[in-house]
């Protein structure tokens, strides 16, 4: 049993210990109140320990399900590929059975009958047998599942596919895929509607949730939240639709009956999940990023915070008991909150009006969505205007993100005033000619509607699962994938960390030398992650020379300015690995501890940067002469989440952008001290630095920005890029900066001196390093799921050659010669 923190985020919590503490204590309370408000959410107070029991569950737990007889919880455990199986009356794991490639998401159906598996890396749905934990069918889908949702009735099953941009349409009983939606956006979060008429979806892009008829397969409404809406929850009525934003730290929730937002509630900084209790009187969230379970009476204003553990997930309620368990990443825990923790988190408060944001109608989604052969096909609807309404918040949006909403939807959002009633928006509303119901059986290549066959043995009726959960019995049959395919050519297996931000925890792992490096001036140096191989191109010819294999993923590379040694961090691993790059290609090994992620090495090559993302710290690791390493000499905290260093050429300063705490470090080397850190942007995740070392770009995946910050000052300009920016590099001059985006396939060209965007070049799939050849006369960018690099031209800007890598390349450095340095 553990110990955890209750914490007030609002000022009703100071109400409460000032009624605790007397009246003679009001005195104190109120003269610090208004100061201390102001600052609650970004540091609340502590109002007492409370007891939390936990159980040990497997690598990089993520979502979590309970059976409906209270007697098990499920939690799908990312790293390791299988489900934890905690009896819950012993709150011990009983047992460990097999998933597929990734597993992410859970959903089981209503009568315990069958739990759905969303394996992310695998591309395909598991359905197990609870009663047996056997499994019953696999069924492919499309790229990338992160949510799965049962139809009210069990009948079908709801994918989300984040990388295919799409809904799939599962037969639960058949254990078949019957059709896929196309939205032409990234879903993240599923609800299906109490009646099951409407399938409700959360998408990155439009920042919206798509409102889809399924008795149509159209999408009749987008219902604009901004920010990064994920996951969803609906009340126990279906009369509201809860949804968590985890760019601004919001819980939305959504009227169902006239598609509006009704109110908008701050509870913490990253919500990744979210539940309400068996009676709808509480809505509790996990936030990730500040470790809390925020809990909210969905008719009050405010929230207040349990403190959870570290990088928490997902949560599911016990049914009939008050009480949940949340799954946490950074212990591997599966932790039970009992019900006098949850009931006696929010503190009494009076009743207030509604906190209310923009809810739209979106222009024509069908415009948008795409038909394909073998899909549903989207109607288009007729011109109309969008009515809005625009509500007070808790806290106001900055002026340029309402100032982007309303250029991209050419129209003047006025404000309305305050209500606890909703400014009822018409639903649109089309017919097809035939019903979903036989579109989604779809057509074999004569044009014959498939028929489904029944699943055999499927279980009819309800059922319970407390039965004997021993060790064994766990072996699954295999089984054929099925015909429904999301259309795209897929390769054998892909990583998401940069992706999905809660799929960054870390596995064991060993390493493995097979073959040499076969580096040489003028080579590009390739993280290929799913084939766990540093690839070495000779940019002369374009063509691989080398392939250096390892047993697990390789998270980052670098090379030293004499070419004398690669250097690697693995992406479940707690060591730097060096490699023998001018010799026998030895690998030796410097224990940092943690989770080592990126690399950069000092000019003179006398020192590696090793950033290690579970304590936040970067390691200072030294380099004998020879090549060998001295071990860690410092260890220098920085932001949370370091994901990109940078070092001056002179090497007096180190540079670390801090994606979770959203912030960049400077770093005297000579003293090895952050003298000075500045915030930029959302979630920076990549930096360059000038030639002069007076200025430095920082790329946001979430704002779709470059930010330019001087070296001594603060941001001196911003330019948009393509979605979802990835990697970073300049051009040997510094005159040109290359940015390549992971989600719109782009490379955008940025002119340093007008700090301005001249260019967006079309790449492959997925586009992740980006990397400018010595000379500066090419670009090199490196495409995740099209197994490939780019080579652009840097005078044409045009695309002259592919160089075919294999397995998912990400990180690119190009060595220039010895004693030159590398280009990023």
């Amino acid at each position: 049993m553990i110990t955890q923190n209750l914490r007030p985020c609002n000022m009703v919590g100071y109400r409460s210990l000032l009624r605790r503490f007397g009246l003679r204590s009001a005195v104190v309370f109120g003269i610090i109140a208004i100061a201390a408000c102001q600052s609650l959410l970004s540091n609340p107070v502590l109002a007492g320990n409370l007891p939390i029991t936990s159980a040990a569950v497997n690598e990089n737990p993520q979502d979590v399900v309970v059976t409906r007889d209270s007697a098990y919880a499920y939690v799908a455990n990312f790293s390791s590929d299988n489900l934890s199986i905690t009896d819950l009356a012993k709150f011990s794991k009983v047992k460990d059975i097999p998933a597929g490639d990734g597993p992410v998401a859970l959903s089981i159906a209503s009568d315990n009958s069958l739990l759905a598996v969303a394996n992310f890396l695998s591309r395909d749905v598991w359905l197990i047998d609870p009663r047996t934990d056997k499994v019953a069918a696999k069924v492919e889908v499309g790229d990338g599942p992160t949510r799965v949702a049962f139809s009210p009735d069990d009948k079908k099953l709801y994918v989300a596919n984040l990388m295919g941009q799409s809904v799939t349409v599962i037969d639960a009983a058949a254990g078949k895929a019957l059709a896929i939606i196309p939205l032409n956006d990234y879903p993240q979060g599923l609800a299906v509607s109490s009646d099951g008429s409407r399938l409700f979806v959360s998408v990155r892009e439009e920042a919206a949730v798509i409102v889809i008829d399924l008795a149509t397969g159209k999408p009749v409404k987008a219902i604009e939240t901004g920010g990064f809406p994920r996951a969803m929850t609906l009340s126990p009525k279906g009369d509201r639709l809860f949804v968590v934003d985890y760019h601004t730290g919001r819980l939305l929730s959504i009227d169902t009956e006239n598609l509006v937002v009704v109110r908008a509630t701050k509870v913490g900084k990253g919500p990744i999940s979210v539940a309400t209790s068996d009676d709808g009187s509480k809505v509790y969230v996990v936030n990730r990023e500040s470790d809390t379970l925020a809990v909210v009476d969905p008719s009050r204003t405010g929230c207040s915070e349990i403190l959870i553990g570290d990088s928490p997930s997902h949560i599911a309620m016990i049914p009939g008991s008050g009480a949940a368990v949340i799954s946490v990443g950074g212990a591997n825990q599966l932790q039970m909150l009992p019900p006098d923790i949850l009931t006696g988190a929010v503190a009494a408060s009076q009743k207030t009006e509604s906190s209310v944001i923009n809810s739209t109608v979106s222009a024509p989604l069908a415009d948008r969505l795409p038909s394909s052969p073998g899909t549903v096909s989207a109607v288009g609807f007729p011109e109309t205007h969008k009515e809005t309404s625009r509500v007070v918040e808790d806290e106001k949006e900055d002026q340029r993100s309402v100032a982007e909403k309303e250029a991209r939807w050419s129209r003047h959002v006025a404000p309305a005033k305050p209500s606890e009633t909703p400014v009822p928006v018409a639903p649109h509303t089309s017919e097809l000619e035939e019903p979903m119901d036989s579109r989604l059986r779809g057509n074999d290549k004569q044009g014959n509607d498939k028929q489904t066959e029944p699943r055999t043995g499927a279980p009819n009726g309800s059922a319970t699962v407390a039965a004997d959960k021993s060790a064994g019995g766990a072996r699954e049959p295999e089984f054929a994938r099925s015909e429904a395919d999301s259309g795209t050519e897929r390769p054998e297996r892909f990583d998401v960390a940069h992706l999905v931000p809660a799929l960054e925890r870390r596995a064991a792992v060993l390493d493995a030398r097979v073959g040499g490096v076969g580096l040489t001036p003028g080579s590009a140096i390739i993280v290929s992650a799913d084939t766990r191989e540093i690839v070495t191109v000779d940019t002369r010819t374009n063509q691989v020379v080398s392939r250096f294999s390892l047993r697990d993923r390789p998270e980052d590379v670098a090379v030293d300015p004499q070419g004398r040694n690669l250097y690697v961090t693995m992406k479940y691993g707690d060591s730097l690995l060096t490699i023998d790059a001018k010799g026998d290609g030895s690998i030796t090994r410097t224990s940092i501890g943690g989770s080592p992620r990126v690399l950069a090495v000092r000019p003179d090559g006398q020192v590696v940067y090793v950033t290690n993302d579970a304590d936040s710290t970067v390691a200072v690791v030294g380099v004998l002469q020879a090549g060998a390493q001295s071990g860690v000499q410092a260890t220098i905290n920085v932001g949370n989440g370091p994901v990109a260093l940078a070092v001056s050429h002179d090497g007096s300063k180190l540079y670390c952008v801090n994606r979770d705490s959203a912030t960049l470090s400077a770093i005297d080397t000579r003293i090895n001290q952050v003298i000075s850190t500045r915030r930029v942007g959302h979630s920076p995740n990549a930096i360059a630095l000038s030639p002069d070392d007076a200025t430095i770009y920082v790329s946001d995946s979430i704002d779709d920005r470059v930010y330019v910050v001087k070296a001594n000052s603060e941001i001196v300009g911003e330019i948009r890029v393509g979605d979802r920016p990835e990697a970073i590099a300049l051009s040997p001059d510094g005159k040109y900066l290359y940015c390549a985006n992971f989600l719109s396939k782009t490379l955008s060209v940025i002119n340093t001196e007008t700090i301005s965007l001249i260019r967006e070049v079309s790449l492959g799939n997925g586009p992740s390093g980006v990397a400018v050849s010595p000379d500066g006369r090419y670009i090199y960018a490196t495409n995740r799921f099209d197994n490939n690099a780019s080579v652009i031209s840097a005078d044409s800007l045009n695309v002259v050659n592919t160089i075919e890598v294999g397995g998912g390349p990400t990180k690119i450095t190009v060595f220039a010669a010895s004693g030159e340095g590398i280009t990023r």
